[in-house]
């Protein structure tokens, strides 16, 4: 079973930090590479010629669309693999990797990959956000982006055969957040594009969004609630359904401000619209669990725990399992229940031993029982 060909393609500036790790992980399953390096300063280019001769040097004009679609005009293999230089490509089953790579190139023109969104200070497993994205694209197919930032496929009216499932046996792992420096650099300058194509007639309402994760990012929690009710409202005008994560934003915002206010009548419209999204049960039963709602905070994280770990959206990691799990821990304690609670924090310190959370509230019911 022969697999297909591909490229590695990669958009880059001054990234000589981090692209040697993103390239090495890619090269042992990829045929060709080709990088495009919009203006670095600093030692990316050498970096990059340690791995193939296919660097391309253009001039930035503020798109990162056309950057990448330049990227594609030079490939020659019959599939394509987008990487950041902040990403690693990681392979943890090779046979299952291959087998459901070969199969999904046989009918799709384009495939989902999962990816890791590494937060905090140092890798952790149980600190990220879980989605997939399109990252495999088959040459002939012709897509191409467009958007200046955050940019995204322009399907343009062609029949796009998408692999619903994501592929098996590989993950992306991006390390971006983790740098705060390097982030603080790339959100002014993804606020000073999404601005520019604010200003533009008709702009789509996925820019206010953008706009708020922006805010999200640089603890701007008030600024960034605006921008998201503005692109919640703007999909609804255009007669559009609002994307899941513009919800999830929204109500981790009014967690983090506290503003709990009729979030509960809220989220259950959200929920009605997404209802396998564990984020949105997690954060409907941290609403009810807030305002005393006990009996009906255990049955909504019993819910996160009936769907589980669901990456057809952005999640973070814990929402359908591991922190569901603590919380319900926590509600059958205010119920009166602290041997289920005990039970529950037991298994979780055996299973997840690096989530410290349920070892704590155990520790405290032995105490409380006068047990050693």
């Amino acid at each position: 079973m022969s697999v297909p060909s591909l490229t590695l393609c990669m958009i880059v500036r001054n990234e000589a930090e981090s692209v040697a790790d993103a390239l090495e992980s890619a090269a042992p399953y990829v045929d060709d590479m080709v990088i495009v390096d919009t203006g670095s300063s600093d030692e990316t280019p050498a970096v990059v010629r340690r791995y193939t001769r296919r660097l391309y040097r253009i001039q930035w004009n503020d798109d990162f669309a056309v950057a990448r679609n330049f990227a594609m005009e030079h490939v020659r293999t019959e599939w394509i693999l987008w990487l950041d230089a902040d990403e690693q490509l990681a392979v943890v089953d090779e046979s299952r990797w291959r087998q459901s790579w070969t199969a999904k190139a046989r009918t799709a023109d384009a495939v989902l990959v999962p990816i890791h969104n590494y937060y905090g200070p140092v890798v952790d497993e149980l600190k990220m956000h879980v989605h997939t994205a399109v990252r495999l694209l088959r040459t002939a197919a012709k897509l191409r982006y467009k958007q200046t930032v955050h940019e995204h496929l322009d399907v343009g009216g062609k029949s796009v055969r998408l692999d619903p499932d994501p592929l098996q046996g590989a993950v992306i792992r991006h390390y971006g957040y983790m740098d705060h420096a390097r982030q603080q650099e790339k959100s002014a300058r993804n606020v000073r594009l999404l601005e520019k194509e604010r200003a533009r007639p008709g702009y789509d309402p996925w820019i206010d969004y953008h706009l708020a994760v922006e805010a999200y990012r640089r603890g701007d929690y008030v600024q960034a609630y605006d921008h998201v009710q503005t692109s919640l409202k703007r999909f609804l005008e255009m007669r559009r359904l609002p994307p899941a994560l513009a919800y999830k934003l929204k109500y981790e915002l009014l967690l983090m401000t506290g503003s709990t206010e009729r979030a509960l009548e809220g989220i259950e419209l959200a929920i009605r619209l997404y209802p396998d999204y564990p984020d949105l049960h997690y954060y409907k039963g941290l609403f009810q669990y807030g305002q005393g709602q006990f009996e009906e905070a255990a049955k909504t994280f019993t819910e996160c725990l009936r769907i589980g770990e669901n990456t057809r959206y952005l999640t973070l990691r814990g929402t359908g399992s591991f922190m569901a799990a603590h919380m319900l821990g926590m509600s059958l304690e205010a119920l009166g229940k602290p041997d289920a609670a005990a039970r529950l924090y037991e298994r979780l310190v055996q299973e997840y031993p690096g989530f410290e959370p349920p070892a704590a509230r155990l520790a405290a019911l032995r105490q409380g029982k006068g047990e050693a």
